[in-house]
């Protein structure tokens, strides 16, 4: 069993702030990438480390008994990193993701890399999927972390999670007949196509009732009931207010292809630096879902 110091990291935090959205805060991340921290801790150590007492999580006995060595592991290992990292890695690379993306950790694993490699710089900008594909294929993108269809996983990706799809109303949202309202990422998005595809071969009419770029845009119009939009189950499982549901009638629709999170770098792209990279992101998030 090994015992990973970024978990603990975030497990200190969560008992330090007595929740995970507070922990969130406190690290600059996002509350389902610490929860899935503590899901992962938990299941390396077999143990239940957290426990609700109300409003706050507290730690349970096994908790406990990690908190000073989780306390003495963190401060360890930023010492010795604050003491050894030196890189001669020097260069460029091109670094993509989704708006999505962008809440898992990735954040984290881009400041660790411009610290270790001081010498070195990341151009990073955020797309669609569709287009950070395109990017990559035409090597205007070194390396890119974006959503596909698990079919469509290359023999060169690596795959970061595979995720599966769901669809999502308002709770307080009711749909008779007629064309069903979607809410969606834009044409250019992982999700577009697919709900568009599945909607047509279950024979349901549909209409673009809101489209947005950004995840917070498309769950505001899910929870305003403006329609049903196809997602990630994460975000559905992640909802802790009950606003937003799974669509009721998602069984008439069919069956959902099965989404992966890949790394891929462009065609021929063998760099030092992309390769350090792309082995910092498959560190960081390998398994995330």
């Amino acid at each position: 069993m090994q015992l990973d110091v970024e978990s603990l990291r975030v497990f200190l935090a969560v008992l330090e702030t007595g929740g995970m959205t507070a922990a969130a805060r406190a690290l600059d991340s996002s509350q389902s990438a610490v929860s899935w921290k503590i899901k992962r801790l938990e299941q390396r150590v077999g143990r239940e480390l957290l426990i609700r007492d109300g409003h706050s999580l507290r730690a349970t006995r096994d908790g406990r008994l990690l908190t000073d060595y989780a306390k003495t592991i963190v401060a360890v290992h930023d010492q010795a990193v604050h003491l050894l990292t030196s890189s001669d890695l020097t260069g460029n690379v091109t670094f993509g993701t989704t708006e999505e993306l962008t809440k898992f950790c990735i954040d984290a694993v881009l400041a660790r890399f411009n610290h270790v490699h001081a010498g070195a710089t990341i151009e990073f900008r955020v797309e669609k999927a569709r287009e950070l594909a395109r990017l990559v294929a035409a090597g205007e993108l070194d390396v890119a972390v974006l959503q596909v269809g698990v079919d469509d996983v290359g023999p060169t990706d690596t795959l970061l999670w595979e995720d599966e799809l769901a669809w999502v109303s308002s709770a307080d949202w009711t749909y008779t007949a007629g064309e069903v309202p979607l809410i969606s990422f834009g044409r250019h998005g992982f999700y577009h196509r697919y709900a568009v595809s599945a909607l047509a071969d279950a024979n349901i009419p549909h209409r673009v009732a809101f489209s947005a770029p950004s995840t917070a845009s498309v769950l505001f119009a899910v929870q305003s009931g403006l329609g049903v939009a196809l997602v990630s189950r994460r975000l559905l499982d992640d909802d802790e207010s009950g606003a937003i549901v799974e669509w009721p009638r998602a069984g008439q629709v069919g069956d959902l292809p099965t989404g992966a999170t890949i790394a891929r770098s462009s065609p021929g792209e063998d760099s030092r630096i992309a390769k350090e990279l792309i082995s910092d992101i498959e560190s960081e998030l390998l398994g995330y879902g």
